[in-house]
């Protein structure tokens, strides 16, 4: 129940609503259950709420802020956190600072071409424009995701291999091969 009423301040916050409002309301329901002590549990009820919605705005704020920190940048090092996804034409990843970068919390998606093939835990610099995402749904997407920029097809230099955590690299090439190996019985072609 705590759980809930922490995400239902996140999702009252979330809704664009003022964050003076829902304290105000909240300052105000406190008020008159102190009046009328025997309301334990609505106290407690709107404490979480308060304490979900200042989760979300600290959250955004760090997000907002760490946002500006790319601006202007043409190179950058990190690591990829995810597992890449492939198209037809070009391959996407997560990229995430490095120890060297001034804020280790920037990531960044980058869209490079099919080859080489790069794989989660690979560390890797780049060079090229990184651009700030849009504020349409996509961009809304991006910042949901923690994305602070974007690098279509940037040159890139492998730096290192395995640097992600063990068992999470071994759980992405286990579904790289179930994958494969769909893909090669189902095609019609082979």
């Amino acid at each position: 129940v705590s759980s809930l009423l922490f995400i239902v301040g996140v999702f009252i916050i979330s809704l664009n609503l003022s964050f003076w409002f829902v304290l105000l309301a909240t300052i105000i329901a406190l008020l008159i259950l102190f009046y009328n002590f025997k309301f334990h549990a609505i106290v407690f009820i709107s404490l979480l709420i308060i304490l979900g919605s200042f989760y979300y705005l600290i959250d955004d704020y760090k997000y907002y802020s760490n946002l500006n920190s790319l601006q202007n940048a043409h190179e950058f090092s990190g690591t990829i956190v995810n597992d890449p996804s492939r198209s037809e034409n070009y391959q996407t990843f997560y990229l995430k600072a490095n120890r060297n970068f001034k804020n280790q919390n920037i990531k960044i998606l980058v869209k490079t071409k099919l080859n080489p093939i790069y794989v989660y835990g690979d560390e890797i610099n780049i060079l090229g424009k990184i651009e700030k995402p849009t504020d349409n749904y996509y961009g809304k997407y991006l910042a949901k995701e923690k994305i602070h920029g974007i690098a279509n097809f940037p040159e890139i230099n492998l730096v290192s291999s395995g640097n992600g955590w063990s068992v999470l690299s071994e759980l992405f090439k286990i579904k790289n091969n179930i994958s494969r190996s769909f893909k090669k019985l189902l095609n019609p072609d082979d």
